[in-house]
């Protein structure tokens, strides 16, 4: 791993950190799942972001009634690999089947600029493939960061389920080996999740059990190193962006206008709601207005932070 650039957050950040976390465990949805999830490694994840140099990013769900992916956690990962590819970081995408075109067609309408940078990786849906095709990824990729942004991941009894008990992998393969051979490798992962049935969530097993409806069936056990619990997973690829954004000092953030291009690009191509199971605009069940909202909050919050502290007017690149 290389060396990290810092080991803390700066003090005058702490506060605004604090805030960025606020803003994302945000449920309008009444999940009930991250306003009190007693877990959160949002500021110490950025800092181990920040010294990485090669980072994967897993994600998309299939919604089993559409058979397609939905439009959380799609939309989170894009923010993240064009945030990070601004900081000169090399960042490969791995999915699966049902959300591979969703996540090309979000990229070029969100950040055609950096379309040609970004690899894909579908990986297939058989489970012994799928851990050989995860296996050959770490080794050539080597990464020295792995994200979980809105990925099943394995619940107890070895299988992987939906928000609503329903069994998943028997259509998409699970991504937990790849978190074992991080552990194995001493490469740093980062979860987020705003259910507990997500890869990652594992340091949160009792919680899920305990506040989670089906939570004794569908809670991830596979952990990750840092935990980020979340109302809506996209959201915390904007609060990453934001934090990073304080913490180097230039606007990293796309505008709210980017993330609605991006959803309709993704809708228009079978991208459906997770809650809904239609393709609509929409996100989780919630209004495109609500949210909009905590997206808004942090872009606001982060563009104001910077202008004080450097006393000039921001442009998102």
């Amino acid at each position: 791993m290389p060396q990290q650039l810092n080991t803390h957050v700066p003090v005058h950040l702490k506060s605004s950190f604090n805030h960025l976390s606020q803003l994302m465990r945000q449920d309008p949805g009444d999940r009930r799942f991250a306003p009190a999830a007693p877990v959160d490694d949002f500021s110490q994840a950025i800092i181990s972001l920040l010294s990485a140099r090669k980072i994967l990013v897993l994600t998309g769900f299939c919604i089993l009634d559409a058979m397609a992916g939905e439009t959380d956690g799609l939309t989170g990962a894009l923010v993240l690999a064009s945030t990070l590819s601004l900081l000169n970081k090399s960042v490969d995408i791995v999915t699966d089947k049902y959300s591979a075109t969703l996540l090309k067609a979000g990229l070029q309408a969100g950040f055609p600029q950096i379309a040609a940078k970004i690899v894909f990786h579908v990986i297939p849906t058989e489970q012994s493939s799928a851990d050989e095709a995860l296996r050959r990824l770490f080794e050539s990729f080597c990464p020295d960061h792995v994200i979980a942004i809105e990925r099943p991941g394995k619940a107890s009894d070895g299988h992987s389920y939906s928000m609503r008990g329903e069994l998943l992998n028997h259509v998409i393969p699970q991504f937990d080996s790849l978190f074992e051979t991080c552990r194995r490798r001493a490469c740093p992962t980062l979860a987020i999740g705003d259910g507990g049935n997500e890869l990652g969530m594992g340091r949160l097993k009792t919680y899920i059990h305990q506040h989670v409806l089906l939570g004794d069936k569908i809670a991830c056990i596979t952990p990750a190193d840092y935990l980020i619990p979340t109302g809506v997973s996209n959201w915390a690829g904007y609060g990453l962006a934001a934090a990073l954004s304080l913490i180097t000092g230039n606007m990293l953030c796309p505008p709210a206008e980017t993330e609605i291009a991006m959803l309709k690009a993704m809708v228009a191509v079978g991208a459906v709601d997770g809650c809904t199971k239609k393709r609509t605009v929409t996100v989780d069940g919630l209004s495109l207005e609500s949210y909009l909202t905590p997206i808004r909050q942090m872009i606001d919050f982060a563009t104001h932070c910077l202008v004080e502290l450097h006393g000039k007017e921001l442009f998102h690149d």
